[in-house]
């Protein structure tokens, strides 16, 4: 049987920060090159379709006989017909080469955002790194991905069953976290008409009921009277949460319908889960570790080095 230890999981947590910092520097070392070796791909594959649209045809030459013709009703005379057809060959290739051109910048295009929406990412993680430098970062993703691993849940610390060593009680009471780096709580809006049917929407602004029917025009659902509107909070994305083994919590049925927290566990032999609570806070793009306790929580490897 497999043996899990508190050290391992925040270890793993730890780990995840920090390959995410090492990921940052060196996306940034390289990202300026990268740049600039999508866009000269681009201009280099636009450039030889643009070349080809503008290339010189030959010419024809009984033109000027075929448009005297047309203008004159003799559309199907020999010379005009052909003439017609060759013309529209033309207009076809040409319009064929467009298409390749605007398709072409749009597989770039993609490309660029997608490593300027990278660069957003790695902004964020070197942010929190020097903002918050007793904190570790990590994404949703590595949040989730280590809870599976060690058959840990998440969930607000209302539901919280077990204790709080009274230096990890200061740790968390002591740091502060800007609210500009707080995610916002997404709230679940649904609006029932009797003759439409419903509508329903997510948004992360907490509205009334007139401000609800306004945003809803936005989204194009003008012609709903709402008969009824309902609205529940989707994400407390808000609150301070806490990831430890799932007989820690209470109500987690409750809260795991509602869609709050990981509650998957992996179906793999180890022993009990170790007491290793990892208090956190959802910021924009991920989360900030705040405290953990276990038995090695007070392991030098485990902790961010104080800067000088």
């Amino acid at each position: 049987m497999e043996t899990v230890t508190a050290k391992q999981i925040h270890e793993s947590f730890d780990a995840a920060a920090d390959n995410l910092v090492n990921a940052a520097n060196v996306f940034f070392v390289n990202y300026d090159d990268a740049l600039k070796v999508i866009r000269d791909k681009e201009d280099e594959a636009t450039d030889s379709i643009y070349t080809r649209i503008k290339e010189d045809v030959p010419a024809i030459p009984f033109a000027e006989k075929a448009k005297r013709l047309k203008s004159l009703g003799f559309t199907g005379a020999r010379e005009a017909a052909e003439f017609t057809r060759l013309e529209k060959r033309e207009k076809n290739r040409v319009s064929k080469l467009w298409k390749l051109y605007h398709k072409t910048e749009r597989v770039y295009t993609r490309q660029i955002d997608a490593l300027k929406s990278q660069k957003e990412d790695f902004d964020l993680v070197l942010y929190y790194r020097k903002q918050y430098p007793f904190l570790k970062f990590i994404t949703d993703e590595q949040l989730n991905g280590i809870c599976k691993k060690y058959r840990l849940v998440y969930s607000g610390v209302n539901n919280y069953t077990g204790e709080v060593p009274d230096k990890n009680l200061k740790e968390i009471e002591d740091t502060e976290i800007k609210d500009r780096d707080l995610r916002p709580t997404i709230y679940h809006y649904k609006m029932n008409d009797i003759d439409h049917g419903s509508v329903s929407f997510d948004c992360d602004i907490e509205m009334y009921k007139s401000d609800v029917k306004e945003y809803a025009k936005k989204l194009g659902h003008s012609w709903v009277q709402w008969d009824s509107i309902s609205v529940l909070i989707k994400r407390d994305y808000e609150s301070l949460y806490i990831a430890a083994p799932k007989s820690h919590f209470k109500n987690l049925k409750l809260r795991e319908k509602m869609g709050f927290g990981f509650f998957t566990a992996v179906k793999i032999q180890v022993q009990p889960a170790p007491k290793d609570p990892i208090v956190f806070k959802f910021v924009k793009g991920g989360v900030l570790i705040i405290s953990k306790w276990g038995e090695e929580a007070n392991d030098p490897a485990l902790t961010v080095p104080e800067l000088n």
